[in-house]
């Protein structure tokens, strides 16, 4: 897979999963449900990838994870809302696009 593709790949995806995130009334989403609106949304990623990406928001301060059980609960910190609001941005996450 070229590197350029890739890089564009994973930065769609952050900002997507910051955008599930910020949709969801409490902020938290399981990390299956998170796999399941990236497909929705176009974006087909395995499991390990998706938490390779939910490990780099947080090292990052945009999220922060709770494991529950078997389940890894993500939930957008306020950093994370202004990125996903589109009122900040963060190297290696696609910027808000208008509607």
């Amino acid at each position: 897979m070229n590197s350029d593709y890739l890089k564009f790949e994973n930065e769609a995806m952050r900002r997507e999963i910051l955008a599930i995130l910020e949709e969801d009334p409490d902020y938290a989403v399981g990390d299956e449900i998170v796999q399941k609106c990236l497909a929705m949304r176009g974006i087909q990623t395995s499991n390990d990838r998706l938490l390779a990406q939910l490990d780099w928001l947080k090292e990052q301060q945009l999220i922060d994870t709770e494991h529950l059980g078997t389940m890894i609960q993500a939930k957008l910190s306020r950093r994370g809302e202004d990125v996903a609001l589109g009122r900040a941005t963060v190297p290696g996450i696609a910027k808000k696009r208008p509607q």
